[in-house]
């Protein structure tokens, strides 16, 4: 009887740890969605003369403008989920570690609140850093690219 009270004990342990871990929570409700998005963002790239490039912006999104809305929606179908990193403060003297580095980056910034991406399966929410997806960084490169489009796309002169 007190080897199953043990083995069901650690079952439960082990199962709560997976739960905490890989329990998804929603990307849209990080950000607020009644504030003004603080966005930057950096390319960085080859052109067609293989000499490496980087495009940098920085803007201003209205609550009520048509990009600030599809970057909530764009953040609404996705998913993050804790990492064995999480628990830990990612800051060291100021500067955000953990993070790879795909050649693009994205900080979108509301009240206090901001999500750093940069192409990879990891996101810095706050001062942690979470995971997009379980496997790989397919999703981390998609909402990236998706999230790179809406900006650039705003940078651009009417």
């Amino acid at each position: 009887m007190k080897r199953k009270i043990v083995w069901g004990g650690a079952v439960l342990v082990i199962a709560a740890v997976l739960a905490y871990f890989l329990w998804p929570m929603p990307l849209g409700g990080v950000l607020p969605e009644d504030g003004t998005i603080a966005a930057a963002y950096n390319h960085a790239g080859l052109d067609g003369n293989g000499n490496t490039f980087i495009t940098q912006d920085s803007m201003q999104l209205a609550p009520d403008s048509a990009e600030a809305q599809q970057i909530h929606a764009i953040l609404d179908s996705y998913t993050y989920h804790r990492s064995w990193r999480t628990p830990f403060s990612s800051m060291e003297r100021g500067i955000p570690i953990g993070l790879g580095d795909a050649g693009d980056g994205i900080l979108l910034h509301v009240d206090g609140r901001g999500i750093q991406i940069s192409g990879t399966s990891l996101i810095l929410i706050g001062e942690h850093v979470y995971r997009i997806g379980y496997w790989g960084d397919r999703q981390g490169a998609e909402l990236t690219a998706q999230l790179m489009a809406v900006l650039q796309g705003a940078a651009q002169p009417d």
